[in-house]
């Protein structure tokens, strides 16, 4: 039997890291959530979605929670500012490049559930990368700060993490 981790770690790399179609779609979705006054804002306008901010044990222990029922993206109060906004772009991720995601995940032949919900995991959080780092003005931002991840991180609004991550995606 196949390592669902490890056949997630082939899929991603035989991609280099790179989903053009995710990109592409973030683009869109990012003009979006900027003219919308930011993606809070956005997720009211477009997706009748409210945040609600809570402590940890409210919401078990987790740092996100969608509540279909009540239409609410739930985060915990223990995010900071570029961990919200990251948590916020995996949801609108999951729920607005779900056509996206899902059609990449159906054009492999994963060896069971677990693989593709963690190719599914992974994409949504390239999804999200992609949405606060769009690919073209990251890529210039990049070639202009030579590179300087710090100083990338706070013209994104991200933390380190994020952008060295989203380094390692810039395949195009």
């Amino acid at each position: 039997e196949s390592d669902p981790v490890a056949e997630a770690r082939r899929f991603l790399a035989g991609r280099r890291n790179h989903f053009a179609e995710l990109d592409a779609r973030a683009e869109q979705l990012a003009a979006e959530i900027a003219e919308a006054g930011g993606a809070e804002q956005w997720l009211t306008k477009r997706k009748g979605v409210r945040l609600r901010i809570l402590p940890p044990d409210v919401l078990m222990y987790s740092l996100r929670r969608y509540d279909r029922h009540n239409e609410q993206l739930l985060l915990s109060d223990t995010l900071d500012g570029a961990s919200r906004a990251y948590q916020i772009a995996v949801h609108v991720a999951y729920t607005s490049m779900r056509g996206e995601i899902s059609a990449l995940v159906r054009a492999e032949a994963f060896s069971g559930k677990t693989t593709a919900n963690l190719v599914r995991r992974a994409l949504a959080g390239y999804g999200a990368a992609a949405l606060l780092m769009p690919y073209d003005k990251f890529a210039r931002a990049v070639e202009a700060r030579a590179y300087d991840v710090e100083a990338l991180s706070r013209q994104f609004g991200a933390s380190f993490e994020q952008v060295a991550h989203r380094l390692t995606t810039l395949g195009r």
